[in-house]
């Protein structure tokens, strides 16, 4: 799943993986055994490099961005309206 995301949002960028590789300095034949599903082990970091230079989040290159319970939702979109006082009390509450 997480190779078919990478390689889909990859594609609809336009990017190949040696451009993918250079935006946030993956090693080619690291990200190219990625992409080619040569590799199973895939380390957070390069995930998390790869989210970044895809512009997409870690659910959405994983593959269960759409899990998310309804009451869950709810909360997030409350906390999505909060206005930044209201955030920053929020915030402090949870350091």
């Amino acid at each position: 799943m997480i190779v078919e995301n990478i390689n889909k949002i990859r594609k609809e960028k336009n990017l190949t993986i040696k451009e993918l590789s250079n935006i946030r300095n993956i090693p080619f034949s690291t990200l190219n055994k990625i992409c080619s599903n040569i590799t199973k082990d895939h380390h957070i970091s390069i995930l998390l490099k790869l989210c970044k230079a895809l512009n997409c989040d870690i659910n959405t290159l994983c593959g269960i961005s759409n899990i998310i319970d309804f009451k869950d939702k709810v909360i997030f979109d409350k906390i999505k309206n909060l206005n930044s006082i209201q955030k920053n009390k929020l915030n402090k509450l949870y350091r």
